[in-house]
């Protein structure tokens, strides 16, 4: 069977996101009789192909590299008193291109595939006859975070906005659904990363539940980090320039840790307030932040979320890491007191499994897929006030912690990308 991958995404800001790791994994983790028996086709875009390349393990894969054309959009541009038409006529273009199919492949590209499979679940599968398209559904959050992400008409003149702007965000809105329930009805089947995903879809994009499978993602293998040598730190300060990296002892103290980004859905606000409250009753605890947006103050993309840290008491304490590797993050997890993740919506919630194969206690918010994944794993929370109170307990009482070690390493066990991706595979065969 010759089985056709949509691979770009690894070209692109989503490589460090859960899609580009569910691309990297797929190819990673492919099953042994999978390698033997079929041939894949890899699409990529024409730039910096071996790069990218080198980021899947395509050992022992037999495989073919067909590039992707870069799609330009050319608008309508009416002059005058007319080009009030340009925004609406435009996206109705784009909108009905939409139902041609993935327009980036060529049709000779597509004449020896059986089968195809899209990671992306914004760009549409490949139409040709006969061929089985397959595409992974991750989340809806800027739909449903509507207050957050994607304002609709009465949200936005709400917020203060002109009935122009207002209209112009609800249609915005309107065609990010659209293209969704696009891609969805011209696939030939769904894989869902969680069963609240699949629900999602259902109930905002109505599509067909029997059409929709679930498959969770899966978790790497915990490497310990303990008889390597001392992993070394730099964190980011700030100075009269911005901001500089400085080498910081991290085994000298207790530490909070949150892994990921700022985004509105993760309530950054909570977790500082909780730290405050820790600080100000004297418990002699570090807070350490790391991801790409976690490089200071300054870089954390949502205004009230850097003017709250910046006014802590307790800033100095408060650590910024950035980007951290694979072999920093595997310390982190090892190490930390806890692992603080008060997400309020999650597609799937990896973060929470790769802190508790490591033994870290975790410590989230109970709500879209985050129960489906954690189980009775985690310690639920819902504001800063019982986060406090859940690292105290973690602190004051060891069987505390060492109940919830044992309940998080067993519940991450039950994920891998193996066995994500033998099921995927089976889905494909079908």
């Amino acid at each position: 069977m010759k089985i056709g991958l949509d691979v770009s995404v690894v070209q692109t800001p989503h490589r460090m996101r859960g899609i580009g790791a569910t691309t990297i994994n797929f190819v990673k983790h492919l099953p042994a009789e999978a390698k033997a028996s079929n041939e894949f086709v890899l699409f990529l875009y024409p730039e910096e192909q071996a790069e990218a390349l080198e980021i899947l393990d395509l050992s022992d894969v037999t495989y073919k590299v067909r590039s992707l054309k870069k799609q330009e959009r050319i608008n309508l541009k009416f002059p005058g008193k007319l080009k009030k038409l340009n925004g609406p006529l435009n996206s109705l273009r784009s909108l009905l291109n939409k139902h041609k199919g993935d327009r980036r492949i060529k049709p000779e590209h597509l004449k020896d595939l059986d089968v195809y499979l899209q990671f992306d679940q914004m760009q549409l599968p490949p139409k040709r006859r006969g061929l089985k398209t397959n595409v992974i559904l991750y989340d809806l959050i800027p739909y449903i975070m509507e207050s957050d992400y994607m304002w609709g008409y009465r949200t936005a003149r709400g917020y203060g906005d002109s009935r122009k702007s207002s209209l112009r965000k609800a249609l915005l809105r309107h065609q990010y659904i659209s293209e969704v329930k696009t891609v969805c009805k011209q696939a030939s089947k769904l894989i869902a990363i969680s069963q609240h995903t699949k629900e999602d879809f259902v109930r905002y994009a109505h599509v067909n539940a029997r059409k929709i499978k679930v498959v969770h993602l899966g978790i790497g293998l915990a490497q310990s980090s303990k008889p390597k040598e001392k992993i070394e730190f730099k964190c980011y300060v700030e100075n009269s320039w911005g901001y500089v990296k400085k080498p910081i002892t991290m085994d000298d103290k207790p530490f909070i840790l949150f892994v990921g980004g700022a985004d509105p859905r993760r309530k950054i606000i909570d977790l500082v307030a909780a730290y405050n409250n820790l600080k100000a009753q004297g418990t002699d605890i570090r807070l350490v932040l790391a991801g790409d947006t976690m490089k200071g103050t300054k870089s954390i993309p949502i205004p009230t979320v850097q003017k709250y840290i910046n006014n802590s008491a307790y800033l100095n304490d408060i650590v910024f890491l950035g980007f951290v590797t694979d072999e920093q993050r595997e310390w982190l997890y090892e190490n930390a007191l806890t692992f603080v993740y008060p997400s309020v919506y999650e597609g799937f919630g990896l973060p929470i499994l790769e802190a508790m194969q490591y033994g870290t206690p975790v410590i989230t918010y109970k709500n879209s897929s985050i129960e489906e994944i954690a189980g009775d794993a985690a310690i639920f929370t819902n504001d800063h006030l019982t986060i406090m109170h859940a690292v105290q307990s973690l602190l004051n009482d060891p069987s505390t912690r060492k109940q919830y070690e044992s309940k998080g390493r067993a519940q991450a066990s039950g994920f891998s990308w193996d066995k994500t991706i033998s099921e995927i595979f089976r889905i494909l065969n079908v």
